[in-house]
């Protein structure tokens, strides 16, 4: 990531909020004076930019410029507070945090106790401008303290009277944004764009002058039962506050930010003595956690990768929540979307006013995982660990030359998954053991493709089922069924030192826990049961059990002649045996197992077969060794009811901010839409798009103003000023080291989803926030489908709540403030609350005669609003409509009144189909669909920076996560094999074809809009643009 120069204070800020008019992107190229110099093979064309004088770099020379200006604008708070330090004017500083700090208070209905309450720290209160009374000390004594000054915090007496109070809370600020720029040198900006001068676009803003968020606020206001409304009261008493102390040239002063009258050196008149003020608490505490299930155990997601901050480290940040392709498709292009096999779980931060360093040290990264959940991680050694077990030693591969037979046999059962079980033996016939995936080279057909390798040792790896039903015999139940595993596993091991043995219980549905696992790594499934089967025999259940490993089927009754398990021994040509005496059991079992251990595989490999949707009958696979003459073909069926691949089936974000935690499902299977449900082949795939998908937390504090937003984004956009240069000059070489520095990304909407709220701060009521705002915004591709998914989710963290004299009044006033969040969402997603309750007649949720409800939709609603259930409002339809999967409700705070839309997922934002040129389907290339992804007419304008699919890939393989990433790669490099290199140029110009291309304002004034829209080129194609 470049960061923006002369930015001395610690702060940052967000996106853009997108929407409104279209862009004919080549028009817009010509009107910024580019033009089309060359085409890359094998890639649309690439445009570079003409304007400018002698070697000015355009447009990003000037949009430096702009970045400077607007850091002259009163509403930029940071580039303010540097001026004053520079100054270095202890009485203006006082004036600067006094008045243009708004004062939060401490709890939702009180100023303070003892004034020592932090939220989110100095930065924060900065970006945002508001803070608590503590916030405001500690901010004015850093400014000191940078200033040259010694600075220390006292407390004293409160405020006396509750007048005062509302006085000092209720002071409305005046943030104007209008930097020192005037109309010539907007002209000499145009003229060096070679842009004409224009009238700017007509622009309609979201919700001017708060009309449509007072008007919805106040419909909901008037469905919510009168006779149960009992909302909170502020109260206006004070506890101490703290008061600044500075020294300069050796004599002290005091900074009273509360008083409303004093001046600097003087303190408030209630006060009677100073202490030392207590310590500081600490900024709230913030741990995010990626997770993810599949689709054989959907119900036990496992951790992919933990982080924990405070909120100082993330507020005016983003948290980038990434699964990093074990294959770069920007070094290797003709990887298709299958041939990535494996992942590396990430949590990166990424801050305007962060540099490589400082971001590397607040990102985590996790152990290197497979789309089947197998995790990997690589020792000190070299020693790679597959799920905690030793896979590959540090010299894993060197025996590939004494390769000299390849036998291959495939498994199709779990189509598009295929699974080759190979057999490598040297001239003496004996196993050659230990090899790594990039070893193995495949073809499916005539096409190459990428493996993983499961298992790489010819050793026993049996699984073992346990029926928990009561009617199972106390002999195969808790201890005495742990008994028997120890036991047989112990028999295993003693025989077969390699063999790895594994226990797991499952529930009456006996086929479909044979069914899922056959598709494990096991290769041998012993099944202890009673034979009592909930569940049937399905055609996918019998295709996965005619291709996966013997069953050896226990019936602990002795029935030999239960149709059941014998149909399950005879699919899995396994055998079935009398179980009621152990001893025999384990001997039986040990007696398949020698007649089985001799034709087990050396390796299984799995990849994405290649083959066509609509393909069908017989495909030819051949395997062969680098550096060896050994080959070895196969051959399998595509089936007609494939099983389901055992592949992540659900993947969830977890963030805990404080005490309150909140999950969201990502993709796939919802723990509590799906509760008790199976996973199907459509979670699979949507899990597959949200891997190579961006997932972005923005965080924070109070909102920030326009021209710090501003700032922000244009240093996002002047991330890839660096990387525009060196592919117009054509050196490969600093083509590769620019990209291994990365660049910064910021989704359009985000702005609009954390600006100020309308007149927040009146002379008779503040609206404020007790958490940071965090927004997750998602993009990720569909498979199977020609569109891509956007999604903004406003998590329950910011607890807004309104100070005024009448309770009923606050909890008014705040209802209306935070409906202008529903308003946006609105705006800026074709699905939202709004939208789906749009000509709804709503009732609270007491209130309704659900008795009229289906039962179908009984059930889901208790699922949707189990969460909300008993501490809040609920307005909902009252026929109990429920859209598919998509319901929709408001949810009021029976406290304070702050509203939130929730949609049908249990998230509060809104989601956008946005239409692309094809249908994204796994056996694209990476590296192609990327273009199509970017520059799509329904996404164009959307996917911003290096686009939906790019910024999942590589945003983050800078120099941010080059330490952690090193050894995670070496890890992948030996589980999955890749393809050749192929030409990168023109797939790395894609990385900067599409940093931002519209905009909407909730902003009024021609000025404003001509500046965006005519300047800066947000209405135009970037530098390097594909077309």
């Amino acid at each position: 990531m470049t960061t923006t120069p002369d930015r001395n204070t610690p702060f940052d800020s967000q996106s853009t909020a997108c929407d409104t008019f279209p862009v004919d992107r080549r028009t817009l190229l010509k009107t910024l004076g580019l033009s089309v110099t060359t085409s890359v093979a094998g890639c649309n064309e690439i445009l570079h930019p003409t304007g400018g004088a002698n070697d000015e770099h355009v447009p990003f020379d000037i949009w430096k410029e702009v970045q400077i200006a607007l850091r002259t604008s009163p509403d930029h708070l940071p580039a303010r507070a540097n001026h004053l330090v520079t100054k270095g004017d202890p009485e203006a500083l006082f004036q600067f945090v006094r008045d243009e700090i708004v004062t939060y208070p401490d709890m939702v209905d009180r100023l303070s106790y003892s004034g020592d309450q932090i939220r989110w720290g100095v930065r924060g209160t900065l970006r945002g401008g508001a803070g608590t009374p503590r916030e405001k000390a500690e901010l004015l004594a850093t400014l000191y303290r940078r200033a040259g000054w010694e600075a220390d915090i006292l407390t004293g007496d409160g405020l006396p009277d509750s007048d005062q109070v509302k006085r000092l809370l209720c002071r409305p600020v005046d943030r104007r944004f209008a930097p020192d720029i005037d109309n010539a040198q907007i002209g000499e900006w145009q003229d060096r764009l070679k842009q004409p001068k224009k009238e700017s676009s007509a622009i309609e803003a979201i919700d001017k002058n708060g009309d449509e968020s007072k008007h919805l606020g106040k419909r909901l206001y008037e469905q919510l039962p009168d006779e149960d409304l009992s909302p909170q009261e502020f109260d206006w008493d004070s506890g101490n506050l703290p008061i600044v102390r500075v020294v300069i040239d050796g004599t002290e002063h005091y900074a009273d930010l509360f008083a409303l009258n004093a001046a600097f050196g003087e303190t408030r008149e209630s006060i009677e003595r100073l202490d030392e003020a207590p310590e500081a608490s600490e900024t709230l505490p913030v741990e995010v956690t990626l997770s993810a299930a599949t689709a054989d155990d959907p119900e036990e997601p496992v951790d992919l990768v933990s982080g924990s901050w405070s909120a100082d480290e993330l507020v005016g940040r983003q948290l980038l929540v990434q699964t990093l392709p074990g294959i770069d498709p920007f070094d290797q292009p003709t990887v298709t979307f299958q041939d990535v096999q494996t992942f590396i779980p990430a949590l990166t931060v990424q801050g305007m006013d962060l540099n490589q360093e400082k971001m590397a040290g607040l990102s985590v990264m996790g152990d290197a995982v497979t789309r089947a959940g197998d995790q990997l991680h690589i020792e000190e050694d070299g020693t790679v660990l597959r799920n905690g077990e030793p896979f590959v030693a540090p010299d894993g591969g060197t025996g590939a030359t004494a390769v000299s037979e390849l036998r291959v046999s495939a498994d199709s059962g779990r189509f598009p998954e295929i699974q080759l079980n190979v057999h490598a033996l040297d001239d003496a016939g004996d196993p050659v053991e230990g090899l790594p995936a990039m070893a193995f080279e495949v073809e499916d057909g005539k096409d190459p493709v990428g493996v993983a390798v499961t298992a790489n040792e010819q050793a026993p790896r049996v699984l073992i089922l346990s029926d928990t039903s009561i009617s199972m015999p106390s002999e195969y139940r808790n201890e005495g069924m742990e008994a028997l595993v120890k036991t047989l596993r112990d028999k295993v091991v003693s025989e077969y030192p390699n063999a790895k043995v594994k226990q797991q219980y499952t529930s009456s549905d006996i086929w479909t826990s044979l069914g899922n696992s056959a598709g494990t790594d096991a290769n041998l499934i012993v099944y202890a049961t009673d034979g009592h089967v909930n569940d049937e025999l399905t055609p996918e259940i019998e295709t996965a059990l005619r291709q996966g490993p013997p069953a050896v089927m226990l019936s602990v009754t002795d029935d030999l002649k239960d149709e059941n398990l014998q149909q399950m021994a005879s699919l899995t040509d396994g055998t079935l045996i009398a179980a009621s005496d152990q001893t025999n059991a384990k001997d039986a079992i040990m007696d398949y197992l020698e007649t089985l251990v001799t034709d087990l595989p050396t390796y299984v490999l799995t990849y994405g077969s290649p083959a066509p949707e609509d393909a069908s009958g017989k495909r030819q696979v051949s395997v062969g060794i680098t550096d060896s003459r050994a080959n070895g073909r196969g051959s399998y069926l595509i089936p007609d009811s494939p099983a389901l691949p055992p592949h992540f089936a659900g993947l969830y974000l977890t963030v805990t901010i404080g005490k309150q935690e909140v999950t969201r499902t990502l993709a796939g299977y919802d723990p509590v839409r799906h509760k008790n449900q199976p996973a199907t082949q459509k979670m699979v795939d949507e899990v597959a798009g949200a891997l190579f998908g961006n997932h972005m937390l923005a965080f924070e504090a109070a909102a920030p103003s326009f021209s710090v937003w501003f700032d922000d984004f244009l240093s996002a956009k002047l991330s890839v000023a660096e990387l525009d240069k060196v592919l117009q000059d054509g050196d490969n070489k600093a083509v590769q080291q620019q990209k291994s520095v990365g660049i910064a990304a910021l989704p359009p909407e985000l702005f609009q989803l954390v600006a100020p709220l309308p007149d927040a701060v009146t002379d008779q009521s503040l609206t404020f926030q007790d958490g940071p705002r965090v927004v997750l915004h998602q993009q990720r591709p569909v498979f199977g489908a020609d569109h891509i998914v956007r999604h903004a989710d406003l998590l329950p963290f910011s607890g807004f709540a309104t100070a005024a004299d009448d309770p009923s009044e606050a909890f008014r006033l705040t209802l209306e403030q935070t409906a202008r969040l529903a308003i946006v969402e609105s705006a800026l997603f074709e699905t939202s609350t709004r939208s789906m309750l749009a000509g709804a007649s709503l009732g609270e949720i007491g209130e309704i005669d659900r008795e009229k409800w289906d039962d179908e939709n009984w059930d889901k609603w208790d699922r949707l609003l189990d969460p909300y259930s008993g501490s809040d409002y609920q307005l909902l339809p009252e026929n109990g409509a429920f859209d598919s999967v998509f319901g929709a409700f408001w949810n009021i705070d029976q406290n304070t009144g702050e509203l939130m839309g929730i949609l049908g997922d249990g998230s509060g934002g809104g989601t956008a189909k946005d239409g692309i040129r094809k249908q994204i389907k796994a056996i694209d290339r990476v590296v192609s669909m990327l273009n199509i992804l970017v520059i799509g007419s329904g996404a164009a304008g959307i996917v911003t920076g290096p686009g939906a699919l790019a910024l999942g890939i590589v945003a983050a393989y800078g120099q941010t996560l080059a330490r952690l990433y090193g050894a995670a790669a070496l890890a992948i490099a030996i589980m999955d094999a890749s393809k050749v290199n192929k030409q990168v140029d023109a797939a790395l110009a894609l990385l900067v074809c599409n940093v931002a291309k519209k905009i909407t304002y909730a902003l009024t004034g021609a000025w404003v809009i001509a500046m965006a829209e005519n300047l800066l080129g947000l209405g135009a194609g970037n530098p390097l643009s594909c077309t």
